[in-house]
């Protein structure tokens, strides 16, 4: 249901926002929220009795304020009910195909003018963009119209009935089943709670084959995992249509080879929005805000409840359908489900368990919407171990799109930026949706990282529980039904996507490391080897508590005393009303986390604090419109835990899960670099004018420990000649043995290069040689930041050769153990500027600590490099990029080895004096 606009509203384009009781900015970042279903509370109409109503319209009408509209499906028994409807002053759509209706959005004063009207034989409740999709057929063959002609979002109703519709007119292409059932929101006409089927559209070229659909490559597309954030099905819907009546003949090309699969996960939070549905049987329809809602019926996101590798959330419900002992024990979902789980996300178990079911499942692309920033559409590589090959993969698939994405889109962008001004109560001075497209990872592109994701669980080894699948996200701006000119944009938008990732499924690419004949070592410690063996779970207690807290017109403040031996503790705020504004003190006053929902356009606040200082945090809740009441569920997840060895979270006392077993190491990196580096002895490389190659045959990526290293291991025999061009430390172990040290600095005179990374860069203080020598141990520092970044950077510095301005992040925290801990939790060895230009250094980019506090005037180095030019080698710096996995937090699932992103891996490269070539098809698109 929505507000039925003034007279002025239907005809005067420029003043859509005039009578709205909102402003068009807040109109804006409201249909953000509720996906278009605006409603406001009200008292029932009345009760409608006709033998022209259905009793769910009955229901409807009763339910609706006298200023809200209905959208109505009107049965006519001829044609000439068109002339009657228009005469009592009703705004009708018509059509006679597959029978004479009409639509219109009636109040309910309205519904009675129309009840009168002889023609009329039947009124209907119709949710969806399709406005006659309820009859027995759909005019013109259109099932989803193009988005300037629909009335609403399409509803999911409507999807199922044009799915299944589709499915039976291209039998031999399309196949549509349900694959499990969401927990179910609460249907007050029904008067029951049932879920609703989570669908799976399967497209390809003989789909009934099934030993060819077997073989096939498998793209995978996840429309609206977020029910709030309409634009995956909106657009992914439509792409489907518009795919099997033949307008992607690019697609269909590769469909004897490539298999498309489209997944619609979350139906309770698309249903949400619809008017008989409320969140429990308690609530009062008069009394509810219906809109769709970013999670299902038992959790608050669905997508954090997957069975990450590394840190899991102790507030979440991992879906893992092998159960308890994470072994797949029988058919289907196993029985030992914990409880809780099975409870709030059968259709996360019931996902996880059929995508597993895939063979060849190679890519997987997940459809979101967000903000208005100035970029109009993120593509980001989610969380996980990707080696550099992979990573390739991905970013040529963003680098496909982007000309494409600037071209289509970009045009639709320019041809109605008044309307988008106007939408969001912007000037023409505004730069939002200025840019088309970009791409990078989540925290280069949003700002931050997260745990639990569906893409993210993907992606991870298949040893492991994973799926070994290349995974990408993307955000567009959230729009209103109401603008149809804007989701046409987002429409556009997701085909662009949509049709690159289905033909980029069929590409062969390929990435290779040019090493033009040089030799590489690492240096390896067991030290910095993490296993599950080392585990002590002792004495683990997990505590939870609920509180809700009224907000007036003032601010409110809740208090949680933390106790000593506390391991971690997640708050997450749960407002009744879009408009809450809030932040985490600790105890010495100190503000660790804010949250404000008008700009992190999120329904909930969600902080996580590792190993929290002991005594009392401070929760303050302010209401941004000051409204008269907010009501906030304060949910408190707290985790203890005592022991010898690495003591750590139980996750069988916490989330019911046994502990997954594992080894990680982050030098695991290296051998999967090594896999790409050419070894072909020759090529040109990047020169460094000394002669590179001293090391002389095959291009080698090789390992070396501490004791080699001092035994000579860098030289050959007992001579001065270089056996490598260069030395790689992860790490400052060995760093009090003189000959080690010692190794290393006639290394650097002889002409070879050392590059330090994560607390390798300490080493710095213990060397002394041609190149650097005195560096201070005090000029370096290890911090704790949220996420390992340059939150600065020099782009004309050497090491930022070939990469790109949006790219900042190091390192992914959660899946090698590191929570997403805005106090602080993943580990960067930085150094002062002034003694790396003391050194004759020179800065690539910079890390300040606190996310929440202002940049400093002299932020700590994350990036650089000591350079004379001369006969001795170079020494570069990288403050994070492969530490070793952290264990102390809980993580069931097991560990990755290592998740240095691509920005990272592509630094090193450079340091190496390498070069990274990218082939597609076996021609060479690009080098880096």
């Amino acid at each position: 249901m929505e507000k039925k606009p003034s007279e002025s509203t239907h005809t005067d384009e420029q003043s859509r926002f005039a009578n709205s009781p909102v402003s068009r900015r807040e109109f804006g970042r409201l249909v953000a929220i509720t996906g278009g279903a605006i409603a406001l509370p009200g008292t029932a109409a009345g009760q409608l009795s006709s033998p022209k109503t259905t009793d769910l319209y009955e229901f409807v009408v009763d339910h609706t304020p006298d200023d809200y509209a209905v959208s109505t499906l009107v049965r006519l028994d001829d044609e000439s009910g068109f002339a009657e409807l228009e005469s009592a002053g009703i705004e009708i759509r018509t059509t006679t195909d597959p029978e004479t209706a009409a639509y219109a959005e009636l109040t309910p004063s309205e519904v009675k003018t129309v009840l009168d009207v002889d023609a009329v034989a039947a009124l209907q409740f119709t949710h969806g963009a399709n406005p006659f999709w309820r009859l027995d057929g759909y005019p013109d063959g259109v099932v989803f119209p193009d988005a300037i002609e629909s009335v609403d979002h399409i509803g999911y109703e409507e999807a199922v009935a044009g799915l299944q519709h589709l499915g039976g007119h291209h039998s031999d292409r399309m196949d549509v089943y349900s694959i499990g059932e969401s927990p179910g929101f609460y249907d007050q006409f029904l008067d029951d709670g049932d879920g609703d089927d989570v669908l799976v559209a399967e497209v390809t070229n003989d789909v009934g084959d099934e030993d060819s659909f077997r073989e096939k490559t498998k793209a995978m597309s996840v429309l609206s995992i977020h029910g709030n954030e309409r634009a995956g099905v909106e657009g992914g819907l439509r792409f489907i249509e518009g795919l099997l009546a033949g307008e992607q003949p690019e697609v269909e090309a590769v469909l004897d080879d490539v298999a498309l699969v489209f997944l619609l996960p979350n139906p309770d939070g698309w249903r949400l929005g619809e008017p008989q549905f409320t969140r429990t049987a308690d609530d009062s329809i008069e009394d509810y805000l219906g809109e769709n809602t970013r999670g299902n019926a038992g959790v608050g996101d669905t997508n954090r409840q997957y069975p990450s590798l590394g840190w899991i959330s102790q507030s979440n419900y991992p879906s893992e359908p092998d159960g308890a002992n994470l072994v797949d024990d029988e058919p289907g979902i196993d029985d030992d489900v914990p409880p809780a789980v099975k409870e709030h996300m059968p259709d996360g178990l019931a996902i996880a368990e059929h995508v597993r079911s895939y063979d060849n499942l190679e890519y997987c692309a997940d459809l979101h919407n967000m903000g208005w920033p100035e970029t109009y559409c993120y593509g980001f590589v989610i969380n996980g171990e990707y080696d550099l090959e992979h990573l390739h993969e991905i970013y040529e698939l963003n680098r496909q799109i982007k000309p494409q994405f600037d071209d289509e889109v970009g045009a639709l962008l320019d041809e109605r930026r008044d309307t988008i001004l106007e939408f969001l109560g912007e000037d023409e001075g505004s730069d939002v949706a200025t840019v088309p497209f970009e791409y990078g990872t989540l925290l280069s592109t949003l700002g931050y990282s997260t745990t639990g994701s569906l893409m993210g669980w993907m992606s991870q080894s298949s040893e492991m529980g994973g799926l070994d699948v290349k995974t990408v996200a993307y955000e567009l701006p959230a729009v209103n039904p109401a603008v149809p000119e804007l989701v046409d944009i987002n429409v556009a938008a997701y085909t662009v996507v949509l049709r690159e990732l289905a033909v980029h499924a069929a590409r062969d690419v390929e990435a290779e490391v040019e090493t033009g004949g040089t030799r590489t070592a690492y240096v390896t410690s067991d030290a910095l080897t993490r296993t599950s063996g080392s585990l002590s779970f002792a004495g683990t207690e997990s505590v939870s508590t609920r509180d809700e807290i009224t907000v007036t017109r003032g601010t409110e403040t809740t208090t949680v005393d933390i106790a000593p031996g506390t391991n971690s503790v997640s708050f997450t705020l749960d407002p009744e009303t879009d408009h809450l504004k809030a932040s985490l003190r600790d105890p010495d006053g100190a503000t660790v986390a804010r949250f404000n929902q008008l700009r992190d356009q999120s329904e909930r606040g969600e902080w996580f604090v590792s190993d929290p200082t002991p005594g009392e945090w401070t929760i303050e809740l302010q209401n941004l419109k000051g409204t008269a009441h907010n009501t906030v569920l304060v949910s408190v997840d707290t985790v203890l835990s005592e022991g010898s060895g690495v003591e750590a979270p139980d996750p069988r006392e916490v989330l019911g899960y046994e502990q997954r077993s594992y080894e990680s190491t982050p030098f695991d990196f290296f051998e999967d670099y090594a896999d790409i580096a050419d070894g072909s002895g020759g090529g040109s490389g990047r020169s460094n004018g000394r002669g590179r190659g001293n090391g002389g045959g095959n291009a080698t990526v090789a390992p070396v420990s501490v004791d080699d290293v001092a035994d000579g291991a860098l030289f050959r025999g007992n001579s001065h000649r270089r056996a490598y061009d260069n030395v790689v430390v992860v790490h400052a172990h060995g760093g009090d043995d003189d000959a080690y040290v010692d190794a290393l600095d006639r290394f650097v005179d002889a002409g070879g290069d050392v590059v330090l990374t994560d607390t390798g860069v300490e080493l710095l203080a213990a060397m002394d040689n041609d190149l650097v020598s005195g560096f201070s141990s005090d000029a370096i520092t290890e911090q704790e930041v949220y996420v390992a970044q340059l939150t600065d950077k020099n782009l004309g510095h050497p090491l930022l050769e070939g990469t790109r301005d949006i790219q900042r992040e190091l390192w992914k925290p959660s899946p090698i153990g590191y929570p997403a801990d805005f106090t602080g939790a993943s580990p960067m060895t930085v150094l002062d500027e002034g003694a790396l230009e003391d050194a004759g250094g020179t800065a690539a980019g910079y890390c300040h600590q606190n996310v929440f506090a202002p940049v400093p005037d002299d932020p700590p180095v994350a990036a650089g490099s000591i350079t004379d030019g001369r006969k001795s080698g170079d020494i570069h710096f990288i403050s994070g990029m492969l530490p070793p996995a952290n264990q102390t937090e809980l993580h069931p699932f097991g560990m990755e080895s290592y998740t240095a992103s691509f920005f990272a891996q592509s630094m090193l490269t450079n340091a190496l004096g390498y070069d990274q070539h990218r082939y597609v098809d076996g021609d060479e698109v690009g080098s880096f």
